[in-house]
């Protein structure tokens, strides 16, 4: 947005006009509202006071702790928008800081970190890098290698931008845009402590705090990280950066995706928690279903194990039938899923059950 029009909207702005201003200068950012405090004339700019300011964490709007009054447009700052609202939001963010969260670590009796090492899983690696004295700030990087703060300065659209045309926006799925934005909003509100580290190992010892505090296991912690390095490289997409950051060329963090990704696939299980469904409830259920297209679609959900997104997506071709050898009523089967969730992540599969 150039000064000289947003200069011609704000002087038309009353007192008492609350405004949302999305604003960038240097390396900070953010999304405020305020109040205008002093209406502007043909050769004055108007004040606006900011009142509420809009978490990059969450997406949700808290009041400022201290209340700011600033000329609107205000020397050296870029701004993307500035819209007047109806009425000031509720303060509806609970975040904690990141910062905040515990670390026994930093310690310097160890004693203090062994509880929470018994319980939780990633506490072992912590304590071993903590005892060898890794501190991601204090790693040397080159200088032009993005550093853990290089999101400060991101101002991130919510919807599509007006850069980003509409047949890119929609190769993505809402949800893959939803898990972008996200990861790029943690990205961009990375705890002080590790601004300073390389981007990579920033990403990584972040994503090992959120793990510990919310007790991820290891399958949760590789997606993140993939999800990280892919909102990443999709960055111009999101935000006002027209350069992407590729972390596949950072060693330390494709050697710890890598790691993640075989300790996924070793861990135990977690204990299945599903409620069976016994056979006559099922009986009793298809009986009483009236649409012929739903009885056959629920047995074989049941007959395969099958997610009902999963079933409806199976082709025709994908479909072996054959006569049992072991029934004379019953048919052998085999279905190949080649779509769905599970498809996605192992690959097609075949499925065998008698019908």
């Amino acid at each position: 947005m150039s000064y000289g029009h947003l200069r011609r909207m704000a002087r038309t702005f009353a007192t008492g006009t609350l405004v949302r201003v999305a604003w960038s200068l240097g390396d900070d950012a953010g999304t405020w509202i305020g109040e205008i405090v002093s209406a502007g004339g043909r050769s004055i700019d108007p004040i606006c006071r900011y009142t509420h300011e809009l978490c990059q964490l969450c997406g949700e709007w808290r009041a400022r702790a201290e209340e700011l009054e600033l000329s609107l447009p205000h020397e050296g700052v870029r701004y993307f928008a500035a819209d007047p609202v109806d009425r000031s939001p509720p303060a509806s963010c609970a975040c904690a800081p990141l910062d905040d969260a515990e670390d026994d670590l930093d310690d310097d009796d160890g004693n203090a970190a062994a509880p929470a090492a018994a319980l939780d899983p990633f506490a072992q690696d912590r304590l071993r890098d903590a005892l060898l004295g890794f501190r991601p700030a204090a790693e040397p990087a080159p200088p032009t290698a993005p550093r853990g703060g290089v999101g400060i300065g991101w101002y991130i659209h919510r919807g599509r931008p007006p850069h980003v045309h509409s047949l890119v926006w929609k190769q993505l799925a809402a949800t893959t845009r939803a898990a972008h934005i996200r990861w790029l909003t943690i990205i961009k509100g990375m705890p002080s402590e590790l601004r300073g580290a390389p981007l990579g190992s920033a990403i990584i010892d972040l994503v090992l705090r959120m793990a510990s505090s919310r007790s991820w296991r290891w399958s949760t912690v590789s997606t993140s990280l993939s999800a990280a390095a892919s909102a990443l490289r999709s960055l111009p997409l999101y935000t006002n950066i027209v350069q992407p950051i590729d972390l596949r060329s950072d060693v330390a963090f494709a050697a710890a995706s890598k790691r993640a990704q075989h300790l996924a696939r070793v861990a135990a299980p977690p204990a299945p928690n599903n409620a069976t469904l016994p056979a006559a409830v099922l009986v009793r259920v298809v009986t009483e279903l009236r649409d012929a297209p739903a009885r056959l679609l629920l047995q074989l959900l049941w007959a395969f194990a099958a997610r009902a997104g999963d079933m409806r997506q199976v082709c025709g071709t994908d479909v072996l039938v054959s006569r049992s050898s072991s029934s004379a009523v019953a048919a052998d089967a085999a279905v190949t899923f080649r779509f769905g969730k599970g498809a996605a992540f192992w690959g097609p599969y075949t499925v065998h059950a008698q019908v």
